[in-house]
Parts: C-alpha cells; structure tokens; sequence
C-alpha cells in the first residue's frame, strides 16, 4: 500500500521539529518488540542533533525497514547497531548487522521493488522494504548507501538534510 502511494505522488514530504536520538530509540524498541527482541538493537549517538526538521513519518518508515530487515536476516541472538550522528545541516543514520549480507550480484537490483537476495533462504519478505526505504529518503532529499558482504553482514548509511528546528 505504501508503495503505491508513493508511485501516485500521496506519499508526501512534511517536515516538522522533532528529535532524531528520540525517533531512532522508539524505532528500535518497536523493532525489537515487533521481533520478539530475536536481536538486541543498541543505539548510540554522536553529536546533540537538538530538534530537527525532519518528516518523521518517512524517518520511521525508513528505519522501521532498515531495522526489520537487520533483525530478520541475522541470526537470533545478534546484536543490530544504530547510529545517530549529528552534522549542522544534517542527520545520519547509520544500521550495522552482522548477518547473512548481500551477494554481490544482488546488490545492483537491491532497492527495486519485489527483488530479493538469492540467499534469503526461507526468510519470509516481499521485497519491498529497501524500495520503501528509498522512497521515503529521496522524498526527504536525502540518500542511501550500503555495503555488505556475505556472509558478514551489511551497513546502510541514511543521510538526511534536516536543519535545526526554529
């Protein structure tokens, strides 16, 4: 449903003051529990972000995935990191696992929609959660990043132009 509101152009930016280090904690607790805590999420900041115009929604949406997907493809009992850190103009995210990777053949294709990683196995998933993702930061002008490699695991770096709140 997200996604095709996001190709209808409802999916909209709406940036408001809020706390990044607040939204990224309750993220992670709601992932966690959504998970049945199958990982550990440690948050860790850098920097006081301060409040910061940022479209929480999409922040959520973005996160939520990133996080989801971190949880689900490592094994249970692992330990997922979140960071927040805080440039003058922007906010990085960044989500580091230690789980199953993407293979290199993969990682060309890996925001398009319904495409999912020859190695996911018998990993539940629709193949569109870095779609969303995508969506939701260029919808704030921001970018996405990643590496990985199988085997080890896999960090996505969330950059997001988000000035202080007024």
């Amino acid at each position: 449903m997200l996604i095709g509101r996001g190709e209808s152009d409802r999916l909209e930016f709406h940036p408001a003051p809020a706390d990044p280090a607040a939204l990224a904690a309750e993220i992670a607790r709601e992932t966690e529990q959504a998970n049945a805590r199958r990982c550990e999420i440690r948050l860790a900041t850098h920097g006081l972000p301060g409040r910061r115009m940022l479209d929480a929604k999409l922040v959520s949406h973005a996160l939520g995935n990133l996080l989801s997907n971190a949880v689900k493809y490592s094994p249970a009992g692992g330990l997922v990191d979140l960071e927040v850190r805080a440039a003058p103009e922007a906010i990085v995210f960044i989500v580091v696992d230690r789980g199953i990777g993407i293979p290199p053949d993969d990682q060309a294709r890996l925001f398009e929609s319904f495409h999912r990683a020859r190695n996911v196995g018998n990993v539940e998933g629709t193949g569109l959660g870095l779609t969303i993702v995508k969506q939701c930061v260029e919808l704030h002008h921001g970018s996405v990043a990643f590496e990985s490699v199988p085997g080890k695991g896999s960090v996505f770096l969330v950059c997001l132009p988000a000035p202080p709140a007024p």
